[in-house]
């Protein structure tokens, strides 16, 4: 019987060990996960240029981020890219990979441009909402002049 415990006790030990370990990498996966692509970035970031201490250029399918001391004004040259000295591309091609995008430095700007990134966002889908509402309160108001027309003719 107590064999038996004790192998009770060693598979509950073991069990709640593999819960903790998947329980951390889902974690770590998830947050890694949520972060935006090099499509949702061109997506969001419409225009190239200087975005606060990021600069932000873009191509056909690719998208690269530089990022300037504070204070530091950009110094933009051909296809976007910040010529200064001090700029340092963050995100852009992984070397050895083709067509694949992503953080080339690990630092607090990735949640930085994430954060810009989510505002931008929500202040485009509130821009395009207004406009859809804009354009049913138009519509609206056509028929009931078109309708009010109609009965007079």
């Amino acid at each position: 019987m107590i064999e038996l415990f004790a192998w009770f006790i060693i598979f509950d030990a073991v069990f709640c060990l593999t819960l903790v370990c998947y329980l951390i990498y889902t974690k770590f996966r998830w947050k890694k996960s949520r972060r935006k692509t090099s499509k949702d970035y061109r997506r969001i970031f419409i225009k190239e240029g200087q975005y606060g201490r990021f600069v932000v250029s873009s191509g056909f399918d690719s998208f690269w981020v530089q990022i300037l001391p504070k204070g530091v004004k950009a110094e933009i040259k051909e296809y976007g890219w910040a010529s200064n000295d001090d700029a340092i591309t963050v995100y852009g091609p992984v070397q050895g990979k083709k067509n694949h995008y992503d953080w080339l430095h690990e630092g607090p700007w990735i949640e930085d441009l994430e954060n810009l990134a989510d505002k931008i966002d929500a202040e485009q889908e509130n821009l395009e909402k207004e406009n859809i509402e804009k354009k049913k309160q138009r519509t609206k108001e056509l028929l009931e002049l078109y309708s009010k027309e109609w009965k007079t003719e």
